[in-house]
């Protein structure tokens, strides 16, 4: 599957659940192109993520330069939270993705209602 496949699929058969960036994400599984099984992945854009990376960026560095970052994260501390933690896939890695058993459903959905049934 190529990164269009994926996410058509994805839109198409599985319940979007909201990112960290306020975008829709979906979960399912996803089979590697080296045969690693992952049960459970969150596809989510990358758009999304580079916005909510520039806007934190921005705010942090704001704070730092008006004496107001108090205890919170520190500027670098965000860019770490965006460029080296946390776990990725590139979606050029990804042979194939299915719906997964290990999604989470929201307890609003219809298909959380039916397997509560």
């Amino acid at each position: 599957m190529d990164k269009s496949q994926i996410a058509s699929f994805a839109k198409r058969e599985i319940e979007p659940v909201l990112s960290i960036a306020g975008a829709p994400a979906y979960r399912c599984s996803a089979y590697l192109k080296d045969g690693l099984f992952l049960p459970c992945v969150l596809l989510t854009s990358a758009a999304s993520q580079v916005s909510l990376a520039t806007r934190r960026f921005q705010e942090t560095r704001e704070q730092e330069r008006q004496g107001k970052a108090g205890q919170g994260l520190r500027y670098a501390d965000i860019v770490k939270v965006f460029a080296a933690a946390g776990n990725r896939v590139n979606d050029y890695d990804i042979d194939r993705v299915e719906t997964s058993p290990f999604a989470y459903l929201s307890p609003d959905s219809a298909r959380s209602r039916v397997r509560r049934a």
